[in-house]
């Protein structure tokens, strides 16, 4: 499956944090986001696990990968990669994850 993503930065980080006096955000929602893109501002190990089996569940672990990548104390941003890109960094020595 060939997905267009646009590349990193291009597109503003989504926030899946909970807001006071408001649910967090569909999971499911969150995710297609993410495969569309945009980056995931997360704040618990405990939300990248969330998200990790939410795609597990959606079926796309063969297409798209999670990465995360810390921004501050108790700050991620994570990003659902497509596994071919994550293939082809390996592949050239880069550290995908």
């Amino acid at each position: 499956m060939s997905h267009h993503v646009p590349p990193p930065g291009a597109l503003p980080p989504i926030a899946y944090l909970p807001r006071i006096g408001q649910p967090k955000p569909d999971a499911q929602a969150i995710v297609r986001l993410g495969m569309s893109g945009h980056p995931i501002e997360i704040g618990t190990t405990g939300d990248y696990y969330h998200l990790f089996h939410v795609m597990d569940r959606m079926g796309v672990f063969g297409d798209f990968r999670l990465l995360r990548k810390q921004t501050g104390p108790s700050r991620w941003l994570a990003y659902i990669v497509s596994a071919e890109t994550c293939l082809a960094a390996e592949a050239a020595g880069q550290n995908a994850e």
